[in-house]
């Protein structure tokens, strides 16, 4: 008995959906068709905007880890490594594998910063996304000569 009153319940508020209680069992096959093709259209105009709202977004994050990448190297050509690192840091958190930002805060970390274990995370990082880049040779020595001084300064 209880299955049948689910089965009721479910029926009823089908009906109320698809136009009131007792007009549903009148609607032909045609009104149910004509409303799945207004469905679909307003799905695919839905599905449109949100694509075109999708590359805007992905537009704008590219513009904006390239602000914090032209800020950073600035700051880094003033001698404002701790600011420098943070806009790094912005454009990895937009862009985690940009290339320049790892090889750029791995020189601050090496140069400036005198933070082997941090120089050495991010020229592993840069060799990770890069293995044939432009600096991968020098880099790979840096990384060999890095994990040298931090087994002899532990």
């Amino acid at each position: 008995m209880q299955n049948k009153s689910k089965i009721v319940l479910v029926v009823i508020i089908a009906m109320m959906m698809l136009g009131g209680t007792g007009c549903a069992a009148l609607r032909t096959k045609d009104d149910y068709r004509t409303k799945t093709v207004e469905l679909k259209k307003d799905l695919n105009k839905t599905l449109t905007e949100l694509s075109r709202a999708n590359k805007k977004n992905k537009r704008l994050h590219k513009e904006i880890a390239d602000m914090h990448y032209n800020l950073a190297v600035i700051l880094t050509k003033q001698n404002n490594f701790r600011a420098a690192i943070r806009e790094y840091e912005k454009v990895l958190e937009l862009k985690p594998d940009d290339k320049d930002s790892h090889y750029n805060l791995a020189i601050i970390y090496d140069e400036y910063m005198k933070d082997n274990k941090k120089a050495l995370e991010h020229y592993r990082a840069y060799l990770r996304i890069a293995p044939q880049g432009e600096g991968a040779q020098k880099v790979r020595k840096w990384v060999i000569d890095k994990e040298s001084e931090i087994k002899v300064s532990d």
